[in-house]
């Protein structure tokens, strides 16, 4: 019984299939940490969400969007950070999909946009 009761132990530890994005799919991107990811600021970024079929479909979503700052994953769901500028969609060159769900906010990314940290959120992986 104690050695059941390890082994279940030891497969509730270990993350879902599919759950987490792997370095194979994440060439060019750096792993942050778990969590959703923060500007200079430690401010929430403004994002698009989407859902998409693997982790490689969504760092390849943001490496095709020059406004793409950073990646909040979780499969299915891939959150592509931006600036609340492109998020309110006040740029005209963005080219956002009709798919892609705004979760706009206040943050102004005051000293520079780009991903400096993380908020722990179990689930979720921050990559820039």
């Amino acid at each position: 019984m104690k050695l059941a009761s390890s082994i279940c132990l030891a497969a509730l530890m270990q993350p879902s299939v599919g759950q987490h994005a792997s370095e194979e799919y994440a060439v060019g991107f750096k792993y942050i940490g778990d969590g959703f990811c923060l500007d200079n600021d430690l401010e929430f970024f403004a994002y698009f969400e989407v859902d998409v079929a693997n982790a490689q479909a969504c760092f390849d979503l943001c490496k095709n969007k020059y406004w793409c700052i950073g990646i909040n994953f979780s499969f299915p769901n891939c959150e592509l950070n931006t600036s609340n500028y492109v998020c309110n969609l006040k740029d005209p060159t963005a080219d956002i999909p009709p798919e892609f769900r705004p979760g706009c906010n206040t943050n102004i990314c005051s000293s520079e946009c780009s991903v400096a940290a993380f908020e722990p959120m179990s689930g979720f992986q921050c990559w820039k």
